[in-house]
Parts: C-alpha cells; sequence; structure tokens
C-alpha cells in the first residue's frame, strides 16, 4: 500500500489570490477544503473541485 503525499500528481496546490485561510466549498458537492497560508491542496480526482478552482478568477495553480 501506498502512503498519500501531497505531491503530484495525487493532489493539486492552488494559490488563493484573496484570502490567506478561508473554507472552500465545491458548488453542487458537500465536499470543502481549507485555505492555509493563501494554498488550497485539493485530490486530483476531485474533478469539481479541479474544474471550480481553475475557472475561479480567485485561485491560481500554486507554481513551486
Amino acid at each position: 500500500m501506498s502512503s498519500l503525499t501531497y505531491s503530484s500528481p495525487e493532489f493539486l496546490k492552488f494559490r488563493d489570490k484573496l484570502y490567506t485561510s478561508r473554507l472552500v466549498i465545491v458548488p453542487g458537492t458537500d465536499r470543502s477544503y481549507p485555505v492555509e497560508k493563501a494554498t488550497v491542496v485539493v485530490p486530483a480526482s476531485d474533478i469539481e473541485a479541479v474544474k471550480f478552482l481553475k475557472a475561479s478568477e480567485e485561485y491560481e495553480p500554486f507554481k513551486e
């Protein structure tokens, strides 16, 4: 079994351009993800969350 890590491709990071801390609620679902230090990490498999974050002007893909 593999352990979960916060590295690609299992997880994607986005930078919150407006807030350093808040809760992202994925529209149309019961899922939410915390923003910490202006960063939100979502599973790459959560298609709805990834689409929402990519489409929003408030977030941008995190460049490491």
